[in-house]
């Protein structure tokens, strides 16, 4: 079983994805821009594209990965108007 870490490309979901991966848990990175620089854990981990608040596409990565634990660090943005 896998652990999903939403808005895995931002800082935390980073910092979060070095600490898991040291003690070596399966994990899918879901974000919706890759990460600019991928080091060690970034060759190891898989990244899935997608937008959180497209429901049915974070549905099929759980399914599709066997996700058993989310860590739910995405945000949305809102322009400033």
């Amino acid at each position: 079983m896998a652990i999903l870490i939403t808005g895995g490309s931002g800082f935390i979901g980073r910092e979060v994805s070095k600490i898991l991966l040291g003690k070596e848990q399966e994990m899918v990175l879901f974000d919706m821009v890759p990460p600019q620089e991928q080091g060690k854990e970034g060759d190891k981990l898989p990244i899935v594209r997608g937008n959180i608040s497209d429901w049915a596409e974070v549905c099929n990565v759980i399914r599709e990965r066997r996700v058993e634990h989310v860590f739910h660090l995405a945000t949305m943005l809102a322009a400033n108007t």
